[in-house]
C-alpha cells in the first residue's frame, strides 16, 4: 500500500531540512517544484518550494495457524492443572 504527502514552505532551508527529515524515514520525492501562482495576476504570486512524497507502507496480517491453535490449548491446560 502506498502513501502519498505534500509538503510546501515559503523558506528554502526549512523545506530542504524538512525533505532531508522525511528522506530519513523512507519517503521518496516523485515531483518536485519550485512555485506557485495563485489567481491571474502577478500580485497573487508567492513562491514556494513544494513537493510530493510517496511511501510504501508495508501491510501485515497476521493468520493463526493449526501450530497457533495447538500451542494456546496446550498452554490452557498447564494453567488448570
Amino acid at each position: 500500500m502506498r502513501q502519498f504527502k505534500i509538503i510546501a514552505e515559503q523558506s528554502k532551508k526549512v523545506f530542504e531540512e524538512e525533505l532531508n527529515k522525511l528522506s530519513e524515514d523512507g519517503w521518496e520525492i516523485i515531483h518536485y517544484g519550485s512555485s506557485v501562482s495563485i489567481g491571474s495576476t502577478r500580485s497573487n504570486t508567492v513562491a514556494l518550494f513544494s513537493a510530493v512524497l510517496e511511501k510504501e507502507k508495508a501491510v501485515s496480517i497476521k493468520k493463526k495457524t493449526k501450530t497457533d491453535k495447538k500451542k494456546s490449548s496446550t498452554v490452557a491446560r498447564k494453567t488448570t492443572e
